[in-house]
Protein backbone atom coordinates (compact mmCIF):
# COMPACT_ATOMS: atom_id res chain seq x y z
CA UNK A 1 0.00 0.00 0.00
CA UNK A 2 1.74 3.06 -1.01
CA UNK A 3 1.75 5.61 2.11
CA UNK A 4 0.22 8.67 2.26
CA UNK A 5 1.75 11.86 1.58
CA UNK A 6 2.86 14.11 4.43
CA UNK A 7 -0.29 16.68 5.61
CA UNK A 8 -0.01 19.95 7.05
CA UNK A 9 -2.67 21.09 9.72
CA UNK A 10 -2.90 24.48 11.45
CA UNK A 11 -5.23 25.75 14.27
CA UNK A 12 -5.44 29.56 14.31
CA UNK A 13 -7.13 31.11 17.85
CA UNK A 14 -7.55 34.83 18.33
CA UNK A 15 -9.82 36.17 20.99
CA UNK A 16 -10.05 39.89 19.96
CA UNK A 17 -13.81 40.99 22.01
CA UNK A 18 -14.31 40.41 25.67
CA UNK A 19 -17.55 40.62 27.88
CA UNK A 20 -15.78 42.27 30.40
CA UNK A 21 -15.34 45.78 29.65
CA UNK A 22 -12.18 45.53 31.92
CA UNK A 23 -10.59 43.83 29.38
CA UNK A 24 -9.69 45.74 26.29
CA UNK A 25 -10.63 44.46 22.34
CA UNK A 26 -8.52 44.95 19.73
CA UNK A 27 -9.81 44.49 16.26
CA UNK A 28 -6.09 43.99 15.25
CA UNK A 29 -6.00 40.77 16.48
CA UNK A 30 -9.33 39.02 14.79
CA UNK A 31 -7.21 40.93 11.33
CA UNK A 32 -4.15 38.92 11.85
CA UNK A 33 -6.19 35.92 12.18
CA UNK A 34 -7.96 36.61 9.21
CA UNK A 35 -4.65 37.04 7.28
CA UNK A 36 -2.84 34.25 8.23
CA UNK A 37 -5.85 32.21 7.69
CA UNK A 38 -5.34 33.34 4.08
CA UNK A 39 -1.72 32.75 3.54
CA UNK A 40 -2.32 28.82 5.17
CA UNK A 41 -4.91 28.81 2.95
CA UNK A 42 -3.55 29.99 -0.23
CA UNK A 43 -0.13 27.71 0.70
CA UNK A 44 -0.04 24.80 -0.73
CA UNK A 45 2.07 23.30 1.68
CA UNK A 46 -1.08 23.58 4.14
CA UNK A 47 -4.16 20.67 3.28
CA UNK A 48 -6.56 22.28 6.52
CA UNK A 49 -6.32 25.50 8.42
CA UNK A 50 -9.08 26.17 10.96
CA UNK A 51 -9.32 29.98 12.46
CA UNK A 52 -11.03 30.14 15.87
CA UNK A 53 -12.13 33.86 16.37
CA UNK A 54 -13.02 35.17 20.14
CA UNK A 55 -14.09 31.85 21.49
CA UNK A 56 -16.50 31.88 24.55
CA UNK A 57 -15.47 28.75 26.19
CA UNK A 58 -12.40 26.68 26.99
CA UNK A 59 -14.19 23.57 24.72
CA UNK A 60 -14.20 26.32 21.73
CA UNK A 61 -10.32 26.41 21.36
CA UNK A 62 -9.19 22.82 22.47
CA UNK A 63 -11.81 20.98 20.42
CA UNK A 64 -10.16 21.77 16.80
CA UNK A 65 -6.74 21.51 18.60
CA UNK A 66 -7.83 18.28 19.55
CA UNK A 67 -9.63 17.26 16.37
CA UNK A 68 -6.09 18.52 14.35
CA UNK A 69 -4.21 16.77 16.77
CA UNK A 70 -5.46 13.67 16.43
CA UNK A 71 -5.85 13.58 12.94
CA UNK A 72 -2.22 13.66 12.38
CA UNK A 73 -0.19 10.66 11.80
CA UNK A 74 4.06 10.07 11.86
CA UNK A 75 5.48 12.69 8.98
CA UNK A 76 2.42 14.79 9.25
CA UNK A 77 2.74 19.01 10.94
CA UNK A 78 0.54 20.04 13.21
CA UNK A 79 0.78 24.23 14.12
CA UNK A 80 -1.34 26.03 16.48
CA UNK A 81 -1.38 29.96 16.87
CA UNK A 82 -2.62 32.40 19.55
CA UNK A 83 -2.74 35.48 19.67
CA UNK A 84 -5.06 37.84 22.32
CA UNK A 85 -4.12 38.71 25.93
CA UNK A 86 -3.14 36.68 28.24
CA UNK A 87 -1.83 36.52 32.09
CA UNK A 88 0.94 34.62 34.16
CA UNK A 89 -0.32 35.36 38.06
CA UNK A 90 2.35 34.46 40.62
CA UNK A 91 0.70 31.67 42.16
CA UNK A 92 0.59 29.71 38.45
CA UNK A 93 3.27 27.96 37.28
CA UNK A 94 6.03 29.55 36.26
CA UNK A 95 5.36 28.66 32.24
CA UNK A 96 1.68 27.73 32.46
CA UNK A 97 0.67 31.24 31.48
CA UNK A 98 -3.52 32.46 31.28
CA UNK A 99 -5.12 32.78 27.88
CA UNK A 100 -8.33 35.04 28.20
CA UNK A 101 -11.30 34.04 26.21
CA UNK A 102 -14.35 36.33 25.11
CA UNK A 103 -15.77 35.09 28.51
CA UNK A 104 -13.09 35.51 30.69
CA UNK A 105 -13.46 38.04 33.64
CA UNK A 106 -10.49 40.25 34.81
CA UNK A 107 -8.83 39.37 37.28
CA UNK A 108 -10.28 35.73 37.87
CA UNK A 109 -8.03 33.03 36.81
CA UNK A 110 -10.46 30.39 36.97
CA UNK A 111 -12.25 32.54 33.54
CA UNK A 112 -8.97 31.51 31.78
CA UNK A 113 -7.48 28.73 29.77
CA UNK A 114 -4.45 27.53 31.17
CA UNK A 115 -1.76 27.09 28.71
CA UNK A 116 -1.01 23.88 30.03
CA UNK A 117 -3.61 22.10 28.12
CA UNK A 118 -3.07 23.19 24.65
CA UNK A 119 0.92 21.95 25.09
CA UNK A 120 -0.94 18.58 26.64
CA UNK A 121 -2.76 18.48 23.44
CA UNK A 122 -0.13 19.15 20.95
CA UNK A 123 2.48 16.80 22.81
CA UNK A 124 -0.11 13.85 22.79
CA UNK A 125 0.03 14.23 18.71
CA UNK A 126 1.13 11.57 16.61
CA UNK A 127 2.70 14.71 14.22
CA UNK A 128 6.52 14.25 13.43
CA UNK A 129 6.92 18.30 13.76
CA UNK A 130 4.50 20.27 16.10
CA UNK A 131 4.95 24.41 15.76
CA UNK A 132 3.15 26.54 18.86
CA UNK A 133 3.51 30.48 18.22
CA UNK A 134 2.03 32.67 20.62
CA UNK A 135 1.72 36.06 20.47
CA UNK A 136 -0.06 37.65 23.73
CA UNK A 137 1.58 39.20 26.95
CA UNK A 138 3.55 37.09 29.15
CA UNK A 139 4.35 34.36 25.88
CA UNK A 140 8.40 34.87 27.14
CA UNK A 141 7.37 32.60 30.28
CA UNK A 142 6.72 29.79 27.55
CA UNK A 143 8.84 27.09 28.00
CA UNK A 144 9.74 23.86 25.22
CA UNK A 145 6.86 21.79 24.12
CA UNK A 146 9.10 18.63 24.94
CA UNK A 147 7.90 15.16 25.63
CA UNK A 148 4.54 14.35 27.50
CA UNK A 149 4.69 13.57 31.36
CA UNK A 150 4.96 9.67 30.32
CA UNK A 151 7.40 9.89 27.84
CA UNK A 152 10.10 12.02 30.09
CA UNK A 153 10.59 9.03 32.13
CA UNK A 154 12.06 7.18 29.05
CA UNK A 155 15.39 7.37 27.17
CA UNK A 156 15.43 10.33 25.10
CA UNK A 157 14.79 8.07 21.83
CA UNK A 158 11.57 10.22 22.25
CA UNK A 159 13.44 13.26 20.69
CA UNK A 160 14.12 10.75 17.76
CA UNK A 161 10.75 8.94 18.04
CA UNK A 162 8.35 12.37 18.82
CA UNK A 163 9.90 14.31 16.03
CA UNK A 164 10.85 17.80 16.18
CA UNK A 165 8.83 20.47 18.37
CA UNK A 166 9.34 24.13 18.48
CA UNK A 167 7.84 27.47 20.26
CA UNK A 168 8.06 31.09 18.87
CA UNK A 169 7.27 33.89 20.94
CA UNK A 170 6.73 37.27 20.02
CA UNK A 171 8.67 38.37 23.34
CA UNK A 172 11.42 36.65 24.89
CA UNK A 173 11.66 35.42 28.72
CA UNK A 174 12.95 38.69 29.81
CA UNK A 175 10.34 40.37 28.77
CA UNK A 176 6.94 40.48 30.67
CA UNK A 177 4.47 42.44 28.15
CA UNK A 178 3.62 41.87 24.35
CA UNK A 179 2.72 45.10 22.71
CA UNK A 180 -0.82 44.43 20.87
CA UNK A 181 -0.47 47.74 19.36
CA UNK A 182 -1.13 48.00 15.87
CA UNK A 183 1.64 46.79 12.97
CA UNK A 184 3.64 49.77 12.21
CA UNK A 185 4.64 49.95 7.96
CA UNK A 186 3.18 52.28 5.98
CA UNK A 187 0.22 49.75 4.30
CA UNK A 188 -0.46 48.02 6.73
CA UNK A 189 -3.51 50.44 7.61
CA UNK A 190 -2.53 49.28 10.82
CA UNK A 191 -4.32 46.05 10.24
CA UNK A 192 -2.40 43.60 12.53
CA UNK A 193 -0.72 43.65 15.98
CA UNK A 194 2.60 43.99 16.28
CA UNK A 195 4.32 40.57 16.12
CA UNK A 196 1.40 39.25 13.93
CA UNK A 197 2.20 42.11 11.20
CA UNK A 198 6.10 41.52 11.22
CA UNK A 199 5.32 37.61 10.80
CA UNK A 200 2.23 38.17 8.55
CA UNK A 201 5.02 39.79 6.21
CA UNK A 202 7.47 37.78 6.24
CA UNK A 203 4.95 34.70 5.47
CA UNK A 204 3.38 36.96 2.57
CA UNK A 205 6.46 38.89 1.01
CA UNK A 206 9.34 36.24 2.02
CA UNK A 207 12.95 36.02 2.87
CA UNK A 208 15.87 37.42 0.05
CA UNK A 209 18.08 34.83 0.25
CA UNK A 210 16.72 32.18 1.84
CA UNK A 211 15.30 29.14 1.05
CA UNK A 212 12.43 28.00 -0.72
CA UNK A 213 10.10 26.80 0.95
CA UNK A 214 10.56 29.18 4.58
CA UNK A 215 11.59 26.73 7.32
CA UNK A 216 10.95 27.57 11.22
CA UNK A 217 14.92 29.31 11.41
CA UNK A 218 14.36 31.06 8.35
CA UNK A 219 11.41 33.16 9.62
CA UNK A 220 12.35 33.06 12.98
CA UNK A 221 15.98 34.86 11.85
CA UNK A 222 14.03 37.30 9.75
CA UNK A 223 11.80 38.09 12.87
CA UNK A 224 14.82 38.66 14.71
CA UNK A 225 16.64 41.43 12.18
CA UNK A 226 13.47 43.35 11.87
CA UNK A 227 11.74 43.77 14.58
CA UNK A 228 14.44 44.85 17.11
CA UNK A 229 15.43 46.97 14.50
CA UNK A 230 11.64 49.18 14.64
CA UNK A 231 12.69 50.19 18.21
CA UNK A 232 9.02 49.59 19.45
CA UNK A 233 9.17 45.53 19.86
CA UNK A 234 10.62 43.19 21.91
CA UNK A 235 12.91 40.39 20.49
CA UNK A 236 11.66 37.08 19.49
CA UNK A 237 12.51 34.21 20.48
CA UNK A 238 12.32 30.58 19.40
CA UNK A 239 12.38 27.18 21.62
CA UNK A 240 13.38 24.33 19.35
CA UNK A 241 14.06 20.22 20.44
CA UNK A 242 15.69 17.91 17.80
CA UNK A 243 16.61 21.07 15.66
CA UNK A 244 13.35 20.53 13.43
CA UNK A 245 13.68 21.18 9.30
CA UNK A 246 9.94 22.88 9.73
CA UNK A 247 8.61 23.64 6.24
CA UNK A 248 6.43 26.94 7.23
CA UNK A 249 5.14 28.66 3.79
CA UNK A 250 6.90 29.19 0.72
CA UNK A 251 9.34 31.58 -0.07
CA UNK A 252 7.52 34.44 -1.90
CA UNK A 253 10.82 36.71 -2.13
CA UNK A 254 12.10 36.45 -6.09
CA UNK A 255 15.47 36.02 -4.36
CA UNK A 256 14.94 32.88 -2.60
CA UNK A 257 17.83 30.14 -3.12
CA UNK A 258 16.74 26.45 -3.54
CA UNK A 259 18.76 23.73 -1.78
CA UNK A 260 22.05 23.82 0.46
CA UNK A 261 24.38 26.76 0.11
CA UNK A 262 26.31 26.22 -2.70
CA UNK A 263 29.82 24.48 -2.88
CA UNK A 264 31.85 27.68 -1.93
CA UNK A 265 29.66 29.05 0.69
CA UNK A 266 29.42 25.44 2.62
CA UNK A 267 33.51 25.45 2.02
CA UNK A 268 34.22 28.96 3.98
CA UNK A 269 32.43 27.88 6.52
CA UNK A 270 34.02 24.41 7.25
CA UNK A 271 37.77 26.41 7.03
CA UNK A 272 36.37 29.80 9.33
CA UNK A 273 37.93 29.78 12.61
CA UNK A 274 35.48 29.18 15.45
CA UNK A 275 35.03 32.62 16.56
CA UNK A 276 34.04 34.18 13.11
CA UNK A 277 31.33 30.92 12.41
CA UNK A 278 30.25 32.19 16.01
CA UNK A 279 29.94 35.50 14.52
CA UNK A 280 28.05 34.73 11.43
CA UNK A 281 25.53 32.42 13.72
CA UNK A 282 24.87 35.35 16.07
CA UNK A 283 24.32 37.79 13.41
CA UNK A 284 27.02 39.90 14.58
CA UNK A 285 30.07 41.57 11.72
CA UNK A 286 31.79 38.74 10.34
CA UNK A 287 33.81 38.22 6.60
CA UNK A 288 30.87 35.38 6.39
CA UNK A 289 28.13 38.41 6.64
CA UNK A 290 27.20 37.64 3.02
CA UNK A 291 26.82 33.89 3.40
CA UNK A 292 22.58 34.02 4.08
CA UNK A 293 21.75 32.87 7.58
CA UNK A 294 19.69 29.89 6.25
CA UNK A 295 23.11 28.78 5.27
CA UNK A 296 24.33 29.08 8.55
CA UNK A 297 22.14 27.68 10.08
CA UNK A 298 21.73 24.44 8.28
CA UNK A 299 25.73 23.97 8.53
CA UNK A 300 25.27 24.52 12.31
CA UNK A 301 22.75 21.94 12.70
CA UNK A 302 25.04 19.36 10.91
CA UNK A 303 28.04 20.22 12.76
CA UNK A 304 27.35 20.38 16.00
CA UNK A 305 26.20 16.43 16.22
CA UNK A 306 29.97 15.22 14.95
CA UNK A 307 32.11 17.77 16.65
CA UNK A 308 33.85 16.72 19.24
CA UNK A 309 33.77 17.88 23.12
CA UNK A 310 36.56 20.40 23.06
CA UNK A 311 35.47 22.02 19.75
CA UNK A 312 31.97 22.27 21.46
CA UNK A 313 33.36 23.95 24.47
CA UNK A 314 34.86 26.25 22.88
CA UNK A 315 31.52 27.29 21.07
CA UNK A 316 29.81 27.64 23.99
CA UNK A 317 32.42 29.72 25.24
CA UNK A 318 32.41 32.02 22.24
CA UNK A 319 28.70 32.73 22.42
CA UNK A 320 28.33 33.81 25.76
CA UNK A 321 30.94 35.77 25.16
CA UNK A 322 28.89 37.20 22.33
CA UNK A 323 25.71 37.62 24.97
CA UNK A 324 24.29 35.35 21.96
CA UNK A 325 22.02 33.83 25.07
CA UNK A 326 19.34 32.42 21.96
CA UNK A 327 22.21 31.25 20.36
CA UNK A 328 23.38 29.24 23.32
CA UNK A 329 20.15 28.08 24.47
CA UNK A 330 20.07 26.35 20.90
CA UNK A 331 23.37 25.10 21.18
CA UNK A 332 22.35 23.10 24.37
CA UNK A 333 19.49 22.15 22.87
CA UNK A 334 21.73 20.28 19.72
CA UNK A 335 24.26 19.13 22.33
CA UNK A 336 21.37 17.50 24.15
CA UNK A 337 20.06 15.51 21.35
CA UNK A 338 23.43 13.70 20.93
CA UNK A 339 23.89 10.30 22.89
CA UNK A 340 23.69 10.24 26.37
CA UNK A 341 27.40 9.21 26.47
CA UNK A 342 28.84 12.26 24.62
CA UNK A 343 26.54 14.91 26.25
CA UNK A 344 28.22 13.28 29.29
CA UNK A 345 31.57 14.00 27.86
CA UNK A 346 31.03 17.27 27.01
CA UNK A 347 29.22 18.18 29.89
CA UNK A 348 32.58 16.58 31.42
CA UNK A 349 34.86 19.00 28.95
CA UNK A 350 33.11 22.05 30.60
CA UNK A 351 33.10 21.38 34.29
CA UNK A 352 36.91 20.97 33.27
CA UNK A 353 37.13 25.22 32.27
CA UNK A 354 37.99 27.56 34.29
CA UNK A 355 35.26 29.97 33.22
CA UNK A 356 32.63 30.15 35.40
CA UNK A 357 29.95 30.46 32.53
CA UNK A 358 31.24 27.40 30.98
CA UNK A 359 31.19 25.65 34.09
CA UNK A 360 27.23 27.04 34.71
CA UNK A 361 26.12 25.90 30.79
CA UNK A 362 27.23 22.43 31.71
CA UNK A 363 25.39 22.35 35.00
CA UNK A 364 22.28 23.47 32.99
CA UNK A 365 23.20 20.70 30.26
CA UNK A 366 23.45 18.31 33.26
CA UNK A 367 20.31 19.14 35.15
CA UNK A 368 18.19 18.68 31.65
CA UNK A 369 19.77 15.31 30.94
CA UNK A 370 18.92 14.18 34.48
CA UNK A 371 15.34 15.66 34.29
CA UNK A 372 14.23 13.14 30.96
CA UNK A 373 17.40 10.05 31.52
CA UNK A 374 15.97 6.72 33.14
CA UNK A 375 17.39 3.28 33.83
CA UNK A 376 20.65 2.33 31.76
CA UNK A 377 20.85 5.55 29.76
CA UNK A 378 20.93 7.33 33.12
CA UNK A 379 23.60 5.25 34.13
CA UNK A 380 25.82 5.71 30.90
CA UNK A 381 25.50 9.30 31.12
CA UNK A 382 26.37 9.19 34.79
CA UNK A 383 29.62 7.30 33.52
CA UNK A 384 30.36 9.61 30.74
CA UNK A 385 30.45 12.48 33.47
CA UNK A 386 32.56 11.07 35.58
CA UNK A 387 35.37 10.03 33.29
CA UNK A 388 34.88 6.02 34.86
Amino acid sequence: MKQAEPRRLAVLVGSSRYDDAGIKDYKTITNSVDKLKELFDSSVLWQECTAVRDPKSVFDVMLPIREASEACRQGDTLLVYYVGHAINPPRAQHGDILLALRTTIDREHWSYLPLFHVYDMIRRSRASAKVLILDCCYCGAAEALGPDSADASRDPQWLLDEGSTCVIKAAARASIVQKVDSYMEKDSASLYTAFSGYLISVLDRGVDGARDPLQVRDVYNELRRILPASGRHAEPELLIRNEPQIVLMENRSPRATHGHGDPSQLARLRAAPLEELCDAWAGRESVLADVPPSVVDEFIAEFVPGTDDETLSRLVHCLHKLQAGTRLDELLALIRVRDPERVGSVIRELWRQECDRCRHNGSVLYGGMVGELQGMALHRFATAVNGD
